[in-house]
């Protein structure tokens, strides 16, 4: 693979252009062997939505990994800053994402309890009303009953 930084970048060593084939390798491997042609429009769909994602979390991962590369000649002062902007790129990205997995009930449930992370509004009556009104906060919801316990927070 020709995927190497380049120590004579002009830009300072700051020229991530060498990360693209990694981040390109990273973001299709899973779905390569899968032919468009031969998809159904809903299929293709899926598909492209999986390389998109697998993209945004291979750029940002790629991205850390290359500032990280030089980090052992850097200052603790340089290092630190680093650390920093890598967290927030992370945080960016986990906010991009949006997954539930990443949500947990505040309090912890008690042992008769498990924690619900809705994917439907479970105890909500259904109207018309908008979907982004409805709580879709974790929630405790008893093992038994299948009563729910709304968030404190």
């Amino acid at each position: 693979y020709d995927a190497v930084p380049d120590e004579d970048s002009p830009t300072g060593g700051k020229d991530h252009s060498w990360v693209k084939p990694i981040i390109h390798r990273c973001s299709t491997s899973l779905t390569a062997g899968v032919e468009e042609a031969q998809l159904f429009r809903s299929e293709k769909l899926i598909k492209r939505a999986t390389d998109g994602v697998l993209r945004r979390i291979c750029s940002t991962i790629a991205e850390i990994w290359a500032d990280a590369m030089p980090v052992s000649m850097a200052s603790e002062h340089r290092t630190h800053r680093l650390i920093g902007s890598w967290k927030r790129d992370v945080d960016v990205l986990m906010t991009w994402l949006d997954w539930p997995m990443w949500e947990t009930c505040h309090p912890a449930c008690p042992p008769q309890m498990f924690c619900y992370i809705p994917t439907w509004p479970w105890g909500v009556e259904w109207t018309e009303m908008d979907p982004d009104d409805i709580d879709m906060a974790p929630r405790c919801i008893d093992r038994t009953t299948g009563s729910l316990i709304l968030p404190r927070f």
